[in-house]
């Protein structure tokens, strides 16, 4: 008996907990429905209209996405475009015939060339790197307004690399120049020269180079040059037949006669008897050559 009733204890225990189960199931549904009624929830058409806005926002979110990145890299390319016009040894040094044309150097002789001078000379300005200094001197002689429009700084700080590193540099350069022997000479001399000129020592000519106008009103007569019809400043310089710069005077003021400047510069008392020069029919030198045993 006592088995029998903890079955029928055990089997009502279930019974009331089935019965409690659908209660609160039914009495959830009736919760469920008396929401739904009041909360007004959408229907399904309804239901497909946010469906169909928030796909239409998805793909505008795509898009976006992919303007935006494409514009990102547009950005990047403006950037690049933009350190490339900027006038600069770093954008002009890829490319071999510019540097060639702006400096008259290969990049090799250029490296070089900072190497030599690097412990002598200042950076005047950190905007500029010394590769920049350097350039802003050789070769086409651009005046100042112009050099500090292409490397965007103040003609103040371009006159201020100007006065600081020529000098500099001339010193250091200075022993460059040398005076070749005839023996020297002969060995590098070209063919064309061997057929006609075999005694040829150097070819010689003055140079002008354009200055401002002095303030004093005598360096303003001494520096007019009537050929140039500008303020200059002359130099002797003779170069030997294989193109070596053999020899550079000192400066002399552009009213000065090429004649003059050949006396004077000290050229004459480098020439050996039988040497040759070549020169243009403005050196009236033929008598001071002689003077020499040149010709």
């Amino acid at each position: 008996p006592t088995l029998y009733q903890a079955r029928c204890h055990w089997t009502l225990v279930v019974l009331i907990l089935c019965h409690l189960c659908l209660h609160t199931q039914n009495k959830a549904r009736t919760q469920v429905q008396r929401w739904t009624a009041e909360e007004d929830i959408p229907v399904p058409r309804e239901y497909d209209d946010l469906n169909l806005k928030y796909c239409q926002l998805q793909e505008d979110y795509v898009n976006l996405r992919q303007e935006l990145e494409t514009l990102r890299a547009e950005n990047v390319k403006l950037k690049e475009d933009l350190h490339k016009s900027t006038f600069s040894y770093t954008t002009v040094k890829c490319n071999i015939t510019q540097l060639l044309f702006l400096t008259g150097l290969t990049s090799v002789v250029f490296e070089w060339l900072i190497t030599k001078i690097m412990g002598s000379v200042e950076r005047i300005h950190n905007k500029l790197t010394v590769e920049d200094h350097l350039l802003i001197i050789l070769r086409l002689g651009l005046c100042n307004t112009d050099l500090a429009y292409r490397f965007q700084v103040s003609k103040t700080t371009i006159s201020n690399i100007l006065r600081s590193w020529v000098p500099a540099m001339a010193f250091i350069l200075k022993p460059v120049i040398k005076w070749p022997s005839k023996g020297a000479i002969l060995k590098n001399m070209p063919k064309i020269f061997k057929r006609n000129f075999k005694r040829c020592r150097c070819i010689i000519d003055c140079t002008e180079i354009f200055i401002a106008r002095p303030s004093s009103l005598t360096a303003r007569a001494q520096t007019w040059s009537n050929y140039k019809h500008n303020n200059t400043i002359k130099y002797l310089i003779a170069i030997s037949p294989a193109g070596a710069i053999s020899f550079l005077s000192p400066g002399w003021g552009g009213r000065v006669s090429d004649k003059q400047i050949t006396n004077e510069s000290g050229f004459l008392k480098l020439l050996d008897p039988r040497d040759e020069v070549l020169a243009d029919r403005g050196f009236l030198i033929r008598d001071e050559l002689a003077a020499y045993g040149a010709t």
